[in-house]
């Protein structure tokens, strides 16, 4: 069937500014999908063992099951699932209420990544970005909040769900901790070649560390942080 490929036209133009929203919304129609709703989110599902299947006809099947699933755990609700190009698919989900229209998104991506596991066998990272209460013209804003967010699988891990509003309280939290350990002296006594120096500044982190009681993808954020200083 041809429709995934119209269903991912469309989802190209709902990333583009300008277009019609009756237009819009009538295409979506004609293709079994409602897009009437005040407020979008966006989520990206990532399959994480696409790139061992990539080169057969088990990448794609793989990824039109998932979004398949995903179609069907939206069933009754505004929005859709969009096969993207690679490993990526696209899951928007509408509503009203936007803390609802969040806890729903959550809701969605776990029960997705379960029904992947139990029934394909298969794990998958999800990010979600912000509810938009802009109507379809806030879905290129959540699409670009979700696809930030899956870019931090490489620190966080995979095989999890994660929201933009998750993301910024790891980042509070090892920012508030960070803030005290003196990273940015660290880097430097290591650039000069302090070696015994660096060592016990070592130490003196392990200890706040140890003490503050970061979780370890925390503690992976905080390396980055270092890394970029």
């Amino acid at each position: 069937t041809a429709q995934p490929y119209f269903r991912q036209k469309l989802f190209q133009r709902l990333l583009t500014a300008g277009e019609d929203a009756a237009v819009i919304e009538q295409e979506a129609a004609s293709l079994g999908l409602s897009l009437a709703a005040d407020s979008f989110v966006v989520m990206l599902v990532k399959l994480d063992a696409y790139g061992t299947l990539e080169k057969s006809t088990d990448g794609s099947n793989l990824k039109t099951a998932v979004c398949r699933v995903a179609a069907e755990l939206l069933a009754g609700q505004s929005g859709g699932a969009f096969e993207l190009e690679g490993d990526v698919l696209a899951v928007v989900c509408g509503g009203e209420a936007k803390e609802v229209l969040m806890l729903r998104a959550q809701e969605i991506a776990h029960a997705l990544c379960d029904a992947a596991k139990d029934t394909l066998h298969t794990t998958l990272t999800v990010g979600i970005g912000q509810v938009r209460d802009t109507g379809l013209s806030g879905i290129a804003a959540s699409f670009e909040e979700a696809r930030n967010v899956l870019e931090f699988r490489h620190v966080i891990g995979k095989d999890k769900v994660i929201s933009v509003n998750d993301l910024d309280a790891l980042v509070y939290e090892v920012q508030n901790v960070s803030q005290t350990l003196s990273e940015g002296e660290l880097v430097d006594k290591v650039r000069m070649g302090l070696v015994d120096d660096a060592q016990q500044m070592l130490s003196e982190i392990e200890l706040a560390l140890r003490s503050s009681r970061l979780s370890l993808v925390q503690v992976r954020l905080m390396a980055v942080d270092i890394l970029l200083t």
